[in-house]
């Protein structure tokens, strides 16, 4: 409930800024609701902070579990316009690990120089007399993966032409990371000509995270039948997808239903059953 109070007891956009910052989150939550809220609260006073403020919070902990929905909802509403949503793509898509954002110089007084919120985001202060790296003040805010698929699907969305820079991206990353692109990249395919989804989903099936392999294969079943996935699916070394390869051959529940005994028969319509209801 603490937490709770600060959040919202924040007069302005500069002081949720510095409790989202400073304060290391008690809880962990999946619901998007109260951050997107609390996006929205300051907007309608300071909208020119509400890009800052949205890289914090969907970059927050706090919201670590509810994350892809809420960078949607914000993508979605008309709080950041289409520059800040394409600063908000080249800067999830650019980072390594994490996003760098610099502190304000107000925000540092005489005795405390530097904040440090290390990759366990433990907050410490560095003191005057404690030796300092010269440059900015800066706080390490890391980003999930679901922001990096959101940023690649919307980069693809707005410019038929970056998928290629996208999927190079992808390449480069880790294996988590990347995945996470080239799944973003699989979410835009439709806005993509052929030529390149066939090239996608080609990549996709060849990925080494089984879920862009998944991903790839759901695609083939969707556009060339079950058959077609099975036979690409049937042997994959990851066992959920083989076990989703046997599911696309098994019959539907609605084509044979058991009797009483267990076994399968079909029952003939009799002559004199009485003809169904029309709708209209």
């Amino acid at each position: 409930m603490r937490e709770v109070a600060d959040l919202w007891s924040a007069r302005t956009a500069d002081e949720l800024h510095r409790i989202l910052v400073l304060h290391p989150p008690i809880r962990r939550s999946a619901d998007a609701d109260e951050a997107f809220a609390l996006l929205q609260k300051h907007h309608e006073t300071e909208p020119s902070t509400s890009a800052v403020t949205a890289i914090l919070l969907v970059t927050d902990l706090r919201w670590r579990g509810g994350v892809g929905d809420l960078v949607r909802r914000i993508a979605e509403s008309d709080i950041l316009d289409e520059e800040q949503l394409d600063l908000l793509t080249r800067t999830f898509l650019a980072a390594d690990e994490a996003v760098y954002w610099q502190l304000p110089d107000e925000w540092l007084g005489d005795e405390v120089i530097v904040v440090v919120i290390d990759e366990d985001h433990d907050v410490s202060a560095v003191s005057e007399e404690e030796s300092v790296p010269d440059g900015p003040t800066v706080v390490r805010r890391e980003v999930a993966p679901p922001l990096r698929r959101w940023a690649a699907a919307h980069a693809a969305r707005r410019d038929s032409g970056a998928w290629g820079p996208v999927l190079a991206r992808a390449r480069a990353l880790d294996a988590r990371r990347g995945a996470a692109v080239a799944a973003g990249l699989l979410d835009a395919i439709d806005s993509l000509v052929p030529q390149v989804q066939e090239l996608l989903v080609t990549e996709a099936i060849q990925w080494p995270d089984q879920a862009v392999r998944r991903l790839g294969l759901a695609r083939i079943a969707e556009q060339q039948g079950p058959e077609a996935a099975y036979a690409l699916a049937k042997d994959d070394p990851n066992a959920r997808i083989r076990a989703w390869a046997d599911s696309l051959m098994s019959p539907s529940p609605a084509a044979e239903r058991p009797t009483a005994a267990g076994s399968q028969r079909r029952v003939a319509p009799r002559d004199d059953a009485p003809e169904p209801p029309t709708l209209f």
